[in-house]
């Protein structure tokens, strides 16, 4: 039937195929610490290494009755303070956890609290700038009323000075003990928002808007010892060696919601308990302080681009710098010392606590019941406070080991529903047990499976959970026999994908004659076939691929025209990733039977010689089939048509000439496409254009008049189609 066709090969999958299909078993496996970082934590510690383990106990040391945690210090006696949002309040929890109101201030927020080594209490408000005094049985004044808007952070000098880092004008307000504010420092920046006093009496600032660390002698002179890429500066640290550690972070994310208009958020601000300094946090949003925001509990938040949000670096007291710690993904809002080298660091936005050595080793100490971990203070031997926001709570850290604890990874999607095959961990001691759940939504809901009984069996173990397209685990952990904790370094759950039908999302007729050579081309006739980019072919309706479609690239070689060529071009996709084969066929729209093509091609691009068919409307049929990569009995086909498109080899025809007067009357018919042009040429003369009695080329059938040719002359007649074909008649001698 076909004297000639080109098959050509597929131009470029733009999304190459996986190299498992759905036949070979597939694997989630994690190793390493980025791996378990995805995952949540609940009294379950990880370090860089990637191992999982029992975490120091946390547990909430009493009841809070506000909102938000922005800053808190403790006393002599055990007793913690807290400052709070949105009612601007001083909460009091005592060490058996009782909780009573200590101050209630007539702002919206506490954004910093100090302590002088007489037991007094300072805390700072927002929007309105002032500082109150509250003695320790709860008697409060206003301790000094400043000219700004903001205070985030404030600290205690030897000589009973108390500085306080404001906005929005980003200056270190000296306030003596005469109770007289004078300015001490101007940054530049819009805030200050943590202060520190180093070894030699100097104030350490940090500023939000361009990331330094100023260092401002008694006597007011001023130098910035440190910057970096990231914002703000929320915290400084310093060490009894004169090393500093700073905690700088980058503002609110894009696509975060802002903190509503009342009341204004919080930024980093400085507590001093007897002497000794420690890292609180407080916001402004509305005034581009420290861009903490607050995001209600179950807000889903939108995905963004990562870049820096955290970095941890040591200052040394010769002033060269080393970083400790960064994230892509955590703010850090408070820094702590953690005994034995190692610092704590409170991040957000979720509720993390994470460990830091002098020698840039990590891990995560705790994931607290909160999106932001905006307080911390060190009490005691082994007591850590850590207050978070979102749900106001102050959590206390201590050194013992949790007595069980709990680890849920972030959902596995396995690209198609699967069958679950055995779920093997290896690790340390046999107290760990896995359990899964699944569903079909790529948040757990609940639509999802039950939590499967814990499995025991380090080795392999099958998945009792239902098949489904995700996969969640979870590890329980408990102390060994000794004491221990058990750990967990490796999971791995094997699936086995549902084989699904393929899919073919377009089959494109290019224009008539239309082709592309190749890029290499070795002669004529080589041809590569190529989206209509022009939009002169016709493709029928396109659905969206998914990932891991296979779809045609732009053609790549130079467009050319060869009379009676077709081309067709078609994508293909399978969401197993299994490798397609094609089977193409053809029939005239009118006939039922379709006339198989090409068999077994893997190629997307085909060009067929139309004048091996006879004039007509046709359908191209394109099957595609994943039986290569599956058994016979569970292969899977996909069948789509392209839109019909004509083949005329056939030029028209011109009826002989008969008189009329002093011109000749012609009749130029054609059986499948209208009439394009008519031209005559007299005596091999340049082609003057004809026009047909309605003056339009337009129609199967069109009537012309031409003058006679003079005795001698010869003139030729040529009508054309809208395919290109064309006849010619010639007329006298």
């Amino acid at each position: 039937m076909l004297q000639r066709l080109i098959v050509l090969p597929l131009i470029v999958l733009a999304a190459a195929s996986p190299s498992l299909n759905a036949a070979a078993p597939r694997s989630f496996e994690f190793d390493s610490y980025q791996d378990f970082l995805k995952g949540k934590s609940s009294n379950v510690a990880i370090d860089t290494e990637g191992v999982l383990r029992l975490s120091n106990a946390a547990v909430e040391a009493g009841a809070m009755p506000e909102s938000t945690v922005w800053c808190a210090a403790t006393d002599a006696a055990g007793n913690l303070y807290v400052g709070t949002g949105f009612e601007g309040r001083v909460i009091k929890i005592a060490p058996d956890g009782k909780s009573t109101t200590f101050f209630d201030s007539e702002e919206t927020h506490v954004t910093a609290i100090a302590m002088d080594g007489a037991g007094t209490i300072y805390a700072a408000t927002s929007p309105n700038g002032k500082i109150y005094a509250i003695s320790p049985a709860g008697k409060d004044e206003v301790y000094v009323k400043t000219e700004d808007k903001y205070i985030w952070a404030m600290v205690f000098d030897a000589a009973g000075n108390l500085y306080a880092g404001t906005g929005d004008k980003g200056i270190v307000r000296k306030i003596s003990r005469a109770k007289e504010a004078t300015a001490f420092f101007s940054s530049g920046d819009g805030n200050i928002v943590s202060l520190a006093i180093d070894a030699a009496g100097n104030l350490l600032a940090g500023g939000d808007t361009r990331g330094a660390i100023y260092r401002i002698s008694p006597s007011g002179k001023a130098l910035a010892i440190w910057s970096s890429d990231l914002r703000e500066v929320r915290s400084i640290l310093v060490r009894p060696d004169g090393s500093i550690i700073a905690g700088a972070s980058e503002g609110r994310r894009e696509g975060e919601p802002a903190i509503p208009p009342r009341p204004p958020a919080v930024v980093p601000a400085q507590v001093q308990v007897a002497g000794v300094t420690a890292e609180v946090t407080t916001t402004v949003e509305s005034e581009s302080a420290a861009g903490i925001t607050f995001t209600p509990a179950g807000t889903v938040k939108p995905q963004a681009e990562k870049k820096l949000r955290g970095l941890l670096v040591q200052i040394r007291a010769d002033g060269g710098v080393r970083e400790l710690w960064r994230s892509d993904e955590d703010t850090i809002y408070a820094v702590a010392e953690a005994g034995a080298g190692r610092f704590m660091v409170a991040t957000g936005s979720r509720g993390r606590l994470y460990w830091v050595s002098e020698d840039s080793r990590s891990g995560l100490a705790a994931e607290l019941d909160g999106e932001q971990c905006t307080a911390l203070v060190r009490f005691g031997r082994d007591r850590l406070l850590c207050g978070v926001n979102n749900r106001a709570a102050v959590y206390r850290l201590s050194d013992a080991m949790a007595s069980q604890g709990t680890f849920t990874s972030h959902v596995q999607d396995a690209g198609w529903i699967s069958n679950w095959g055995v779920v093997r961990w290896a690790g340390r001691g046999s107290a760990i047990g896995i359990s899964t759940r699944t569903g079909n939504t790529p948040e757990p809901d609940a639509t999802w499976s039950d939590w499967s009984v814990p499995m025991k069996n380090p080795t392999g173990e099958q998945i009792p959970s239902p098949s489904g397209r995700y996969l969640q685990w979870k590890a329980s952990f408990a102390p060994g026999a000794g004491g221990e904790s058990a750990e967990l370094d490796e999971v791995t759950i094997n699936y086995q994908q549902q084989n699904a039908p393929p899919r073919i999302p377009s089959v494109t007729v290019s224009a008539p004659g239309e082709v592309y050579q190749k890029s290499f081309s070795t002669g004529e006739g080589e041809y590569l076939g190529g989206d209509d980019l022009n939009g002169k072919g016709r493709a029928d309706q396109q659905s969206g691929a998914p990932m891991g479609a296979l779809t045609q690239a732009s053609p790549q070689g130079k467009k050319l025209y060869a009379q009676g060529m077709q081309t067709i071009l078609w994508t293909g996709d399978d969401p197993n990733g299994d490798e397609l084969v094609f089977t193409l066929s053809f029939k005239q729209i009118e006939e039922k039977s379709w006339r198989v093509l090409k068999t077994g091609t893997r190629q997307t691009a085909l060009v067929v010689d139309t004048t091996a068919l006879p004039d007509g409307v046709y359908r191209i049929k394109i099957d595609a089939s994943d039986e290569e990569d599956n058994a016979k009995a569970e292969a899977q086909t996909a069948t789509r048509e392209s839109a019909t498109f004509v083949v005329d080899n056939a030029p028209p025809r011109i009826s002989p000439p008969v008189a009329s007067g002093s011109a000749l009357a012609f009749v130029v018919t054609d059986t499948t496409s209208p009439i394009s042009a008519l031209a005559l040429s007299v005596n091999g003369g340049k082609w003057q254009p004809l026009f047909p009695k309605d003056r339009i080329c337009d129609g199967l059938e069109e009537r012309v008049e031409a003058p006679k040719p003079q005795p001698g002359q010869l003139m030729v007649i040529k009508a054309v189609d809208a395919r290109g074909n064309f006849a010619v008649m010639k007329v006298g001698s």
